[in-house]
């Protein structure tokens, strides 16, 4: 015999019905991610947008470097404390 796990019938395991049957509900949302790792990322995206731009419109390569990591550095601070609504 399989009982219905919504109904609670039980059926002799004839028909469609001949195995557990569950129906909840999904919550879709997405998994909760620390501030500092968000930042991170964000720094890291933008960071590199900087070396890449600096490097594309002829800046030398230790400028552009350096360039990159005082942007990323700069933009890890903004977002890590403005970086959320409260």
């Amino acid at each position: 015999m399989v009982r219905d796990a919504v109904s609670g019938s039980r059926n002799a395991g004839s028909g469609p019905r001949a195995c557990f049957v569950y129906r909840r509900t999904v919550h879709l949302r997405p998994p909760s991610i620390d501030r500092g790792i968000t930042s991170f990322l964000w720094a890291l995206g933008l960071g590199v947008f900087v070396w890449i731009g600096s490097r594309a419109v002829g800046v030398d390569k230790g400028t552009a470097f350096l360039l990159g990591v005082i942007s990323f550095g700069a933009i890890f601070l903004f977002v890590r404390t403005h970086g959320e609504d409260v």
